[in-house]
């Protein structure tokens, strides 16, 4: 099994939808972060795990506790599958993302950019 940060690993935020699919239709793996409020799983941050390289994507999915039966098709002829990520593995991408990012301390973009004004 490939390691998930050996992966081809893209973080997108709320409003990059189209350039997550974009990304997706790659083959590579984007992860499109966004906040919903679900009526039974509740407010908070979701993500939509996406690629068009089925296999690709299953395997990244295991490493997050995805089972392969969560896996949804292509929808509107876009050739991308997806898992739903809510609760605890959306945390965990998170935290990824994070590491992808270089966000390790866990501040927000704005945050990070006020630190780095402040020092200079």
């Amino acid at each position: 099994m490939t390691h998930a940060m050996a992966m081809p690993v893209r973080v997108f935020e709320r409003r990059e939808v189209r350039e997550a699919i974009a990304y997706a239709q790659t083959g590579g793996i984007a992860l499109h972060f966004f906040r919903w409020s679900h009526p039974h799983f509740g407010s908070g941050e979701y993500c939509h795990v996406l690629s068009s390289d089925r296999d690709l994507l299953i395997e990244f999915g295991a490493a997050y506790g995805f089972p392969t039966h969560l896996l949804q098709p292509p929808r509107r002829g876009r050739g991308v599958w997806h898992f739903d990520a809510f609760g605890w593995r959306a945390i965990a991408l998170r935290r990824l993302a994070a590491k992808l990012t270089g966000e390790e301390s866990g501040l927000n973009h704005g945050d990070a950019e006020d630190a780095e004004n402040a020092e200079g």
